[in-house]
């Protein structure tokens, strides 16, 4: 699942990239490429759309929802843990190409939150669809440093956090020293809710 918040600011931010290539990690790639599209975002971006799930069955919903939103013919989905499979990917190609854009929303609830899920989410989602660590945030380090050894400088991150997690996962960007520009999107609650950033 993923915000407003996500789907406006991957728009925001695939408007900005001058490139065209962009890859969204996360189980819910299929309905995030199409949501996208809404704005003619990938009808726009010429190149690579890739979207990345953990497991099979996401990966046939992820097909599914971008038929669906009529992106199917400009998505490529790959089964894989976060970025690894498109860093394998252009470490065999002859001439890679970096990434304009990363828009993730990856698992982040932590695992002693699980009794506060909804019964639909807790019962039916997979765990590794929901799960980020033990705080919720440590799949974030991870996700980060992969992202930028695929994003091409002044490429975009964006990324979907949980409750609370702003300022841990703002830190961890500051942290790596690979970013810029770093900012928060709040929802419509007022909670932080998305976090982008420009690669130096």
């Amino acid at each position: 699942m993923y915000g407003p918040e996500l789907v406006g600011r991957g728009r925001l931010a695939a408007h900005q990239a001058t490139g065209v290539g962009a890859e969204r990690a996360g189980d819910a790639a299929g309905d995030l490429a199409g949501q996208m599209h809404d704005e003619a975002v990938i009808a726009d971006r010429p190149g690579d759309q890739i979207g990345t799930v953990r497991q099979d069955q996401r990966a046939e919903i992820a097909q599914r929802n971008a038929a669906r939103h009529g992106v199917s013919d400009r998505v490529r989905f790959v089964q894989a843990d976060l970025l690894t499979a498109a860093i394998e990917e252009q470490a065999a190609t002859p001439e890679p190409r970096a990434f304009d854009l990363i828009v993730s929303n990856p698992p982040y609830v932590a695992l002693g939150e699980t009794t506060d899920l909804a019964r639909e989410v807790r019962d039916h989602e997979p765990a590794s669809a929901l799960f980020g660590g033990a705080t919720g945030v440590e799949i974030y380090t991870r996700l980060l440093e992969q992202a930028a050894a695929m994003l091409r400088s002044r490429g975009i991150l964006v990324v979907e956090i949980g409750y609370g997690a702003a300022d841990s996962v703002r830190r961890m960007f500051h942290v790596q020293q690979a970013w810029a520009n770093i900012s928060v999107t709040n929802d419509l609650a007022g909670i932080p809710r998305v976090i982008a950033a420009e690669r130096v």
